[in-house]
């Protein structure tokens, strides 16, 4: 059996907040958790002085695209492998790799990828929970930075390889407007897939039948999406106050601190509610890596976007192209930008994602029978160690990591 006690940590479950907390670990598993330096194990068991620290569950990031040079449409293990490594020194202790509009060849490539690290998670460090498919169904008008060479209309023919490959993706952005989609979401009711509006121009009545459909989720709220139009005199709410109104629908939010400002984080968590709101990265291939030119997605589709001063922009410099930042970055953001409780923070970016996913039972919480997912920070939010299944992936050192 294994052991691994953390004390003397401010725990934050993230249901409440324990002081001078004490987490005994066995075997990957929360055992106990308590008050004070408990002795819980034997004086040969490792302990871990987290005096000084905030102890959190670890951090599941639902949108991440790629980190460190590396994308999931690079088609290699290694590549998944890089991305997964280096969110982890950053907080994240599980993961849906997300793999935007490309070929359906590429795209099924990128999924079997996923699902080979679904199987073997000893493999890497960053748990995959899935993928999450951005796209190809997606709006021309609201692509971002999209290829629009591969956005198309959900024909039966063209979704129909898909289908033999979905085992392990468990989100899908899409746009509810475009031809075919809400047919291509009913003949996946039983696949246990989360349905994202996305990319979208879709109008009010468009998003209420996407909702009945079982759409339960606004990818990166605010971003390349419909805002209010105006129909003869009548204005027609889109995408943007759909997902503030509907009680149905989660938000994604970007925490990088260029997608959103802290005003419009507060009107999110003010209008949905802290429990209906999930933080993400939206990371790209630039993030921890300098400025620079950078594909997005597939390189052979020479879809190139630039980084200055730490920002993801497209070619034309008119839109940003995901972020260069981290679960940690994105934590910060909330806190310092917007004015929420460290709590409430973890709470979007643990409990939160994991209960969207149908997973809360095993990961998003520090409780006895969970799963031993747990970051430690400092008094400024910066990762000092990353425990995943009780086994410590990362310790931060002094030299300037």
């Amino acid at each position: 059996m294994s052991q691994l006690v953390i004390h003397s940590g401010t725990c934050i479950t993230p249901f409440e907040v324990i002081k001078n907390g004490s987490i005994l670990i066995e075997d990957g598993i929360i055992k106990q958790i308590g008050q004070g330096k408990k002795d819980f194990s034997t004086e040969t068991s490792p302990h871990v002085d987290a005096s000084g620290m905030f102890v959190i569950p670890g951090m599941i990031d639902i949108h991440v695209n790629g980190g460190k040079g590396a994308n999931i449409l690079d088609g290699t293990q290694q590549a998944l492998k890089t991305m997964s490594e280096f969110h982890l020194r950053h907080g994240t202790t599980s993961m849906l790799p997300t793999i935007i509009s490309s070929s359906i060849s590429k795209m099924i490539t990128a999924i079997k990828l996923v699902e080979t690290a679904v199987n073997h998670p000893q493999s890497y460090k960053a748990r995959i929970l899935g993928s999450h498919l951005e796209g190809p169904y997606i709006s021309k008008e609201q692509k971002g930075a999209h290829n629009p060479a591969h956005i198309r209309t959900a024909t039966a023919e063209d979704y129909h390889p898909l289908l033999d490959y979905l085992e392990t993706v468990r989100l899908i952005t899409a746009a509810p407007e475009i031809s075919g989609v809400l047919e291509f979401a009913r003949s996946l009711e039983e696949n246990d897939i989360i349905f994202s509006i996305g990319h979208s121009n879709a109008k009010y009545p468009q998003i209420v039948n996407a909702v009945g459909t079982g759409f339960s989720l606004v990818t990166h709220l605010y971003s390349v999406m419909s805002s209010i139009t105006r129909q003869n005199l009548t204005r027609i709410p889109g995408v943007v106050e759909s997902g503030l109104l509907l009680d149905e629908l989660s938000v994604e939010i970007i925490g990088d601190n260029m997608h959103l400002p802290g005003s419009l984080i507060e009107l999110i968590v003010k209008t949905k509610g802290i429990d209906k709101v999930i933080l993400v990265t939206d990371a790209m291939r630039g993030a921890g890596m300098p400025d620079g030119s950078y594909y997005i997605g597939d390189k052979d589709d020479k879809n190139s976007i630039i980084v200055e001063n730490g920002v993801a922009k497209t070619s034309d410099r008119q839109l940003l192209a995901g972020s260069t930042a981290t679960m940690d970055v994105c934590l910060n953001t909330l806190i310092s930008e917007a004015g929420l409780s460290l709590k409430d923070t973890v709470k979007t970016a643990t409990l939160n994602p994991a209960k969207l996913l149908g997973i809360e039972n095993q990961y998003g919480i520090i409780a006895c029978g969970k799963k031993a997912d747990i970051v430690l920070l400092d008094q400024n939010y910066q990762v000092q160690t990353v425990i995943v299944n009780g086994k410590i992936e990362y310790t931060k050192t002094n030299k300037g990591e």
